[in-house]
């Protein structure tokens, strides 16, 4: 089997691959189910501290915004880490 640059590909490094994409699945699914769930709490409870009515969501928005970005970041940017240090060119 080659790969993108038609370089052969072994089996362990399949494996390591396949084994990589699981761990960034799971990672992803639990940063999903649990994470984001209590941001969005944490920030409906802390924007109702600093402001009332339309505000209130607007100001949990913003903040859930804020605290999701950079998250999102690194879930993008950990595989694309991953997959340049297995490729040696």
């Amino acid at each position: 089997m080659l790969d993108a640059a038609g370089a052969p590909v072994t089996e362990s490094d399949w494996v390591a691959a396949q084994q990589r994409t699981r761990r960034s699945g799971w990672q992803s699914s639990l940063v999903g189910v649990l994470v984001v769930p209590a941001l969005a709490l944490a920030s409906v409870w802390a924007s109702g501290l600093l402001a009332s009515g339309v505000l209130h969501w607007v100001l949990a928005a913003a903040m859930m915004v804020a605290l999701l970005i950079p998250m999102i970041v690194v879930m993008l940017r950990s595989p694309a880490r991953c997959s340049s240090k297995a490729t040696p060119w």
